[in-house]
């Protein structure tokens, strides 16, 4: 494949002829001595049919411009209109509708001594000249004279044309198949064309256009194939310039330079990072590098950075949390004084390319509080309170350090967090009401103890036992509504409280009444209302830090929840909830279970592309699932989720991400 020259010269007036032009033979001869040459580069059938206007100007004037024509080979006399195809066929028209004697003369110019690249080129020449040339007829004729010897430099001279306008059209010749056959057809721009010809690789370009194709037509814009392509990515050009372009090449790397991309003087020119892996891995070793040094200067050999500043609860950096006057400019020896107490880094590369450094109070609790010598004699310290974030009231702190952590880490919203929260305890609700179904008592017995606890023993902490007193617990946010009326187990909770309404136990307004109709009930159904209240009491948890509740573990472990298995029992993922997840959570938690080579190009994808893929994983559908991780896949529960009963789901989870790492 032919490469693009990184410059053009200024004019072609500057260029002298390697020869001279060949003589010109002018003759007359007969419609029946001429036929369309194979070197005439109009294909368009619109074109070539329209004729008529054509016929009737040869009537009125004759034949204004000669046809231009080369012998035929093993034919007397005979010749292939290179030039002029349209007006031998208006002529042929006229002959046959009587208008025209068969032997009318016909006046042509000879070409006996070009070369069929020269042929080709005279024929793209004088069609473009008369401006009704299509664009993917010119790429055509670029293509075949270039296949035929000639180079695209010398192309260019023929045509009249800059060097790169002869490099652009042949690129555009040189599409995958079907993006060419559908420029042809109309049905996509020569804009469209142009950002899919951004990359001569065509495997890529095919790629994109199968995956937008999908999309509405004005949706397939210029820019967003360019974006599929990863051509001019933002994200890519800032990791380019921290590295240093130079470094990157040396290193093996290359850019494809996007051949229509038309910049102004200051603006850098659209590329395709063609290593992106190895981009990557210069930029993590960059980044490497400038933390130990942070941690060199500032004397903290075990200073954290974090992916992201420490997050408000309603989403954002949490600016009351920056040390603004810790300033640090690379490269220099200078000391970096900093703050006792838990202070982590953050840096973030501009889009210039220069890494900014930021320092952070890890938390609230790290900002107000200091680094004190131990003593010896002093009370040892008092253990954080058993789910501590838990409580709607007393929870606040730990509550905000626990949701940090979790954006953090799972790239969720402070929203998603409360989402998580509602569906672990809807799971826990359905498999208590499941059991008192079966005849169980856990859910009535963990009511009566729990509320009785507090009662008569009034320093239990509600968030060690993880219910609220005697009232309904929080709701929770209404975006988890949805996806809590989407779980199977759902069914089950709402089928209890329909009984429960149904029951002038809880319907009758004479209170008497309705306490004697409770006592009249069969135990089944006390058992029943007694779980349900039990359901109501219980709050929010997660399997995570502050957010864990020890007796939900165990809760769990008695009506079935142990292991994936069983809870997905009562809960089957949605996109809806993938999609509250980061982009690369969603990603690593398919890495594992898909085979690579399907997997490697999802990085591509738009988000819920991503979260509609990895939902067929998850349940078992997708045809790249691997065979040994099917059964994994199908059983799938977020950490979140889970209750710590079950342990063999961690391990499983160690394990996929150690093959996935081989």
């Amino acid at each position: 494949m032919t490469s693009t020259p990184t410059e053009f010269p200024a004019t072609i007036a500057s260029a002298r002829p390697q020869q001279l032009p060949p003589a010109i033979l002018r003759k007359a001869v007969t419609f029946d001595q001429l036929e369309i040459s194979r070197f005439n580069v109009r294909t368009n059938r619109k074109a070539q049919m329209t004729i008529e206007a054509l016929g009737r100007s040869i009537l009125a004037l004759g034949l204004v411009n000669a046809l231009k024509v080369h012998p035929l080979k093993g034919g007397k006399e005979r010749y292939g209109v290179h030039a002029g195809g349209r007006r031998c066929r208006a002529i042929g028209a006229l002959i046959k509708a009587g208008a025209l004697p068969a032997d009318w003369p016909i006046d042509v110019v000879v070409r006996d001594q070009l070369t069929e690249a020269q042929l080709l080129e005279e024929s793209q020449a004088e069609n473009m000249m008369r401006l009704d040339l299509e664009m993917y007829e010119i790429a055509q004729g670029v293509v075949r004279s270039h296949m035929a010897g000639d180079s695209l430099e010398t192309i260019a001279e023929r045509l009249g044309q800059e060097p790169r306008f002869t490099y652009r059209a042949y690129r555009l010749g040189m599409l995958a198949p079907p993006i060419f056959d559908a420029l042809k057809a109309g049905t996509i721009s020569q804009a469209q064309a142009e950002a899919y010809g951004a990359t001569e690789q065509q495997t890529l370009q095919l790629a994109a256009f199968n995956a937008l194709r999908l999309l509405s037509p004005l949706e397939q814009t210029p820019d967003r194939i360019r974006a599929w392509l990863k051509i001019g990515d933002a994200e890519a050009a800032r990791l380019l310039r921290f590295v240093g372009q130079q470094t990157y090449l040396d290193a093996g790397g290359a850019l494809e330079l996007d051949l229509f991309d038309d910049p102004a003087d200051a603006a850098p020119a659209r590329a395709l990072i063609c290593h992106p892996d190895l981009l990557r891995q210069l930029a993590d070793a960059a980044l490497a590098g400038v933390r130990d040094e942070i941690r060199r200067r500032a004397a903290r050999p075990d200073l954290r950075f974090v992916p992201q500043p420490p997050q408000a609860s309603f989403g954002g950096p949490d600016h009351f949390l920056n040390i603004p006057e810790l300033a640090v400019v690379l490269g220099e020896e200078t000391e970096i004084t900093m703050p006792d107490g838990d202070v982590v880094g953050y840096i973030q590369i501009a889009a210039s390319g220069d890494p900014k450094i930021s320092f952070w109070w890890e938390s609230t609790k790290a900002k107000y509080s200091t680094r004190k010598p131990v003593d010896t004699a002093a009370p040892a310290a008092k253990p954080r309170a058993i789910g501590a974030a838990v409580s709607q009231v007393a929870g606040f702190d730990a509550r905000r350090a626990a949701d940090a952590a979790i954006k953090q880490e799972e790239g969720i919203t402070q929203e998603g967090v409360d989402v998580f929260r509602a569906l672990r305890r809807s799971i826990l609700r359905a498999a208590l009401v499941g059991n008192a179904r079966d005849g169980g008592t856990v859910g009535r017995d963990f009511l009566v103890w729990s509320q009785l606890r507090q009662m008569i023993a009034p320093n239990t902490p509600g968030n060690a036992i993880g219910v609220a007193r005697l009232a309904p617990a929080s709701a929770g946010p209404d975006s988890a509504r949805g996806l809590i009326q989407a779980m199977p187990g759902n069914r089950l909770w709402m089928d209890a409280m329909r009984d429960m309404h149904l029951c002038p136990a809880f319907s009758s307004d004479d209170l008497v009444a309705a306490f004697q109709s409770y006592r009249d009930q069969a135990e089944d159904f006390k058992s029943l209302a007694a779980t349900i209240a039990a359901g109501l009491a219980i709050e929010r948890s997660l399997n995570y830090g502050d957010y864990s509740v020890p007796l939900h573990d165990a809760l769990a472990d008695m009506v079935g929840l142990a292991t994936d298995e069983g809870l997905r029992d009562f809960w089957q993922p949605t996109v809806e909830l993938l999609d509250l997840l980061g982009k690369e959570q969603r990603l690593a938690i398919a890495e594992p279970m898909v085979e690579r080579v399907t997997f490697a190009t999802w990085a591509r994808l738009k988000g819920s592309e991503i979260s509609r893929q990895v939902l067929q994983v998850v349940t078992g559908q997708h045809p790249a699932t691997r065979a040994s991780k099917a059964q994994a896949a199908a059983n799938w529960v977020h950490p979140l989720l889970r209750f710590r009963g079950n342990e063999s789901a961690v391990a499983a989870d160690a394990d996929d991400m150690l093959e996935a790492a081989e």
